[in-house]
């Protein structure tokens, strides 16, 4: 069952991420570099290559990787060296993924639906700014750690001295969830599903957010 903290999520579909029209269509542009630049050419990038590498120092064996809300799949494109899988809602890797990447090898889950347990396949599971858009933040989290069982790169993540909450923002022709998560919340969650922070780092541009090459050790 889909619970947080004991009460049964309510999820809002009314987000850009269920849209089959507007929000494919500039997911697509976007990969393309016609609204804003791809991926290894954003101003992110270098720290997404940060923590690839220091995962491959630590684990030059990790040759699978799975994306979990991969969108366009811009990653296979740009690290060619992993074997890639995209995971993300089947009407993104319909009218998105796999027409930007038409020879890809992709999963169609719900986060609020099914099991995840195909993470456990992996060496590595990638979140590009996958945790920081969900409404529900710490029940994603969780998720994803739970049938994680090596390495997760969590990239683009706001903290906060706050309470762990949500807002609003615009995103691709209509709405998303933006989570700030408390940064005593996120420890032990860590803790408690028996990760350790291998990589840190801050964003020198962007306020409070983060990016960590997570590892499971117990």
């Amino acid at each position: 069952m889909n619970t947080e903290n004991g009460k049964k999520l309510k999820i809002d579909k009314t987000t850009c991420w269920y849209d089959n029209d507007k929000a494919p269509k500039q997911m697509i542009r976007g990969a393309r570099g016609e609204l804003w630049p791809t991926l290894e050419n954003s101003a992110h990038f270098p720290i997404l290559e940060q923590l690839i590498n220091a995962m491959l120092k630590q684990c030059s064996s990790c040759i699978s990787l799975v994306e979990v809300g991969c969108g366009a799949a811009e990653f296979q494109r740009v690290f060619t060296n992993f074997f890639y899988t995209g995971a993300d809602l089947p009407n993104v890797i319909d009218n998105v993924a796999k027409i930007v990447n038409p020879i890809g090898r992709y999963i169609k889950f719900d986060l609020y639906k099914n099991e995840m347990k195909f993470l456990n396949d992996f060496d590595s599971v990638l979140m590009n700014a996958f945790i920081d858009v969900l409404e529900y933040p710490i029940f994603g989290f969780e998720k994803v750690l739970n049938n994680s069982n090596s390495y997760v790169l969590l990239h683009r993540q706001t903290l906060t001295r706050e309470k762990t909450h949500t807002i609003i923002n615009d995103s691709y022709g209509g709405k998303t969830y933006k989570s700030l998560i408390n940064f005593q919340e996120f420890m032990n969650v860590l803790t408690e599903k028996g990760f350790t922070i291998v990589e840190e780092i801050r964003f020198p541009f962007e306020p409070n957010t983060f990016s960590f090459l997570l590892r499971k050790v117990k």
